[in-house]
């Protein structure tokens, strides 16, 4: 991503390459081990236990992210897609950010360590503890409101709407709360 390959592991490791094929460590202290990586919006994100995270807009000058409301064991597995970098972690965890500044804390409705996140046709998955797999729903959107028109008595009216979501979609049209027979996708 950005041109560079970026790679994290154990004793603060990070390597970066132009090629995949020639790597050159950088010098990070962290003092743990580091989770993942994740590259979105021109920035790298990455995390490790602690609470540890870090953004680059290059994957070799690293910026501390210390007021993260994050568990004191980090984000184990990071993510970056539709717009939102996603990381997961022990507890049960699950925190998104749009920029890996500004994080935001997730319900799971578990407690077991979630070691990995990705994003798969169309929803997150995260896998952890025990055979656990949870996954995001997508709920429709209207994406484009019906405009209102004008029109006199006994003449028609043509209205459309757009929507977005996992198929299959379909709507039901109303009037005044009461649903329009035949008015249907």
């Amino acid at each position: 991503a950005n041109g560079i390959y970026v790679i994290v592991g154990k004793s603060s490791t990070i390597l970066t390459s132009p090629d995949s094929a020639h790597w050159t460590p950088q010098t990070i202290n962290v003092g743990c081990c580091l989770g993942d990586v994740a590259f979105g919006d021109g920035t790298f994100v990455i995390s490790g236990y602690g609470g540890v995270i870090r953004t680059s807009p290059n994957g070799t000058a690293w910026t501390s992210q210390n007021s993260l409301p994050l568990p004191s064991s980090g984000l184990a597995g990071l993510v970056y897609a539709q717009g939102s970098f996603v990381g997961v972690g022990g507890g049960g965890a699950i925190f998104t950010s749009p920029n890996g500044t500004n994080w935001t804390q997730r319900m799971s409705g578990t407690g077991v360590i979630l070691w990995n996140v990705k994003y798969v046709n169309g929803t997150f998955m995260a896998v952890g503890e025990n055979g656990t797999i949870l996954q995001t729903v997508t709920f429709p959107q209207i994406v484009q409101q019906p405009t209102g028109q004008f029109a006199q008595v006994g003449n028609n009216v043509v209205f459309s709407v757009s929507a977005s979501g996992a198929p299959p979609l379909g709507y039901q049209w109303r009037l005044n709360g009461q649903l329009l027979a035949g008015a249907t996708s």
